[in-house]
């Protein structure tokens, strides 16, 4: 017998696909957004990256614990797929 799919199985599944880091950028994402942390720190400021992306970059870094250099090196060239 065939069980049909809920939307909550869809959703289990679909955070199961998902990077750790994909994850874990959403997550500070959402941290950000809840302590209303602005998107850029000044209105002049340039528009490359926000402060957001900025952090969630950061925390990456640490969470993998390379130097900068390895990071920007190994790490920064699939980083598309996680910003």
């Amino acid at each position: 017998m065939l069980v049909p799919k809920t939307e909550k199985d869809e959703e289990e599944e679909l955070r199961r696909r998902e990077s750790r880091y994909i994850r874990m950028v959403k997550a500070i994402f959402k941290v950000c957004k809840r302590q209303n942390i602005p998107l850029y720190s000044s209105r002049y400021s340039r528009r490359d990256f926000t402060l957001w992306q900025h952090i969630a970059l950061i925390a990456l870094m640490q969470r993998i614990r390379k130097s900068y250099r390895e990071y920007t090196y190994d790490f920064l060239t699939v980083a598309d797929k996680l910003l």
